[in-house]
């Protein structure tokens, strides 16, 4: 019969220092060999197994260096002996967009800084069936395991927000976004739209008659002399705007120029880019792009850039509320040039918002009233009438009186506001050549005064109330 000595010897271990270590993730194992110099038999490649086995390591095993280990140990030193597979999560899906944003679709400039303004496409506009986006689609995440044989799932990716608005469709495969008709291509937030056009041929003119659209025009010819133009969107014209008005609530380009009679008006919303401007009343709530300006009266609510071979402005009145930059302003002669900054009021905002919102709460309920005052007169007509109705009646009466009241007194506060708020000018003028005697500067009311008779690269600017200067 065996004795309790000889069991224990038999099932211990030669190599009591088989230590396993297990990261937090449970993504790796390591493994450190003690040997005492008491221990005698050599470390076998079960010894190891076993070990791994009383941690619960059955995957990613480096069976290479187990091996390794059983034919040569190495002692006191972290040996990475087991690895899981790490998950991958799938690539987000994306839509590579062939488009231009409309904040980055500007006149291009030469190498000279001039704008070529026969060949600007200054829109950009769509054929039917134009690609105009690329989808690729989320791919699917690769699953892992760690050392234990978990499953750890990749992630799908994310599929993408299709950029898809008015007039655009997928294709069958769902791989492209195509325009569906010839049109405009606009931006709505994130969104692609397609504005259709009204495509004029020719000239605008007898043939044609006055164009009155909602959406956007492009005329191929020249708007003739006593017509005009009124779009929702944008108007292109190729050739020449002759004394004629034109009337966009987007921006227009005019390929060539407009010559005038200093009665018709050009107004956008937008931009304004054309060749020239020659005797024409012109407004433009962006900003305007040209060569030169010649006796004409011009209000514009970002910037000039007069840009080209000539960059030249004399004559008639400009009225800017940003920065007017041209190589001269004024000529030889000494033509009559007014160049006016605008100002900005710098008004309190927060109460000036606070005011019109409780204005407009007072309106809705005044509307409320007044139609409850109209269901009760209907009911008296009808023979209805109590002293209970009657004395209701009145209370409406006077509760819209004392509202319509609140309303004058909202609107006198109001206008104490606007009256009280100081004008701020951010704009300035840069001349890269000369500035003529006869050239009148101002900054609103404030008459921008030189001791030089003419004035070179420079730049003229309002600093705390004072029109300066400071060469460039």
């Amino acid at each position: 019969m065996e004795t309790m000595e000889t069991m224990e010897k038999e099932i211990k271990r030669p190599f009591t220092g088989i230590v396993v270590q297990i990261s937090q993730d449970l993504m790796s194992a390591h493994i450190k060999l003690h040997k005492s110099e008491e221990e005698e038999e050599d470390l076998t490649e079960n010894q190891v197994r076993e070990a791994l086995r009383d941690k619960k390591v059955i995957y990613g095993i480096k069976e290479h260096l187990l091996e390794r280990l059983a034919a040569k140990p190495v002692y006191e030193l972290n040996l990475e002996i087991a690895k899981g597979t790490e998950p991958i999560k799938g690539k987000d899906g994306e839509v590579i967009v062939n488009i231009k944003k409309d904040k980055d679709y500007k006149p291009e400039y030469n190498e000279e800084g001039t704008v070529d303004y026969k060949s600007i496409n200054y829109f950009q506009l769509a054929k039917k069936g134009q690609i105009l986006g690329t989808i690729i689609p989320a791919e699917n995440g690769i699953d892992g395991k760690n050392i234990f044989a978990d499953k750890i799932i990749g992630g799908n990716g994310k599929n993408p927000n299709l950029p898809m608005g008015l007039n655009t469709y997928l294709s069958e495969d769902k791989s492209q976004i195509i325009a569906l008709c010839d049109g405009l291509i606009k931006y709505n937030g994130d969104r692609i739209d397609i504005s259709e056009m009204l495509h004029i041929r020719g000239n605008v003119d007898m043939l044609s008659g006055n164009i009155n659209f909602a959406g956007d025009v492009t005329v191929d010819g020249d708007v003739c002399s006593g017509f005009y133009i009124k779009a929702g969107g944008n108007i292109i014209v190729k050739g020449v705007v002759e004394e004629a008005d034109l009337q966009a609530d987007g921006s227009i380009h005019i390929m060539k120029g407009i010559n005038g009679i200093g009665k018709e008006k050009i107004s956008s919303i937008g931009d304004l880019t054309c060749k020239y401007i020659e005797n024409a009343v012109v407004e433009a709530g962006g900003s305007i792009y040209t060569d030169y300006i010649i006796d004409s009266n011009i209000v514009c609510h970002e910037n000039i850039e007069l840009t080209g071979s000539q960059e030249v402005l004399f004559g008639g009145e400009i009225r800017v509320l940003g920065n007017l930059k041209a190589k001269e302003i004024g000529n030889h002669g000494e033509r009559s040039t007014k160049v006016e900054i605008m100002g900005i009021q710098n008004l309190d905002r927060k109460k000036m918002n606070s005011l019109n919102t409780e204005k407009d709460q007072y309106k809705k309920t005044i509307n409320m009233l007044v139609e409850n005052v109209g269901n009760i007169a209907k009911m008296i007509e009808k023979g209805h009438i109590s002293p209970e109705i009657i004395n209701q009646l009145e209370q409406l009466r006077e509760q819209v009186h004392l509202l319509e009241g609140k309303i004058v007194w909202i609107e006198d506060e109001i206008e104490k506001l606007e009256n009280s708020g100081t004008l701020i000018y951010n704009g300035s003028i840069t001349c890269k050549r000369t500035i003529y005697p006869g050239v009148k500067i101002y900054f609103g009311d404030i008459r921008f005064k030189s001791e030089e008779h003419t004035m070179y690269n420079c730049m003229i600017y309002n600093q705390n109330g004072e029109a300066l200067h400071v060469n460039i």
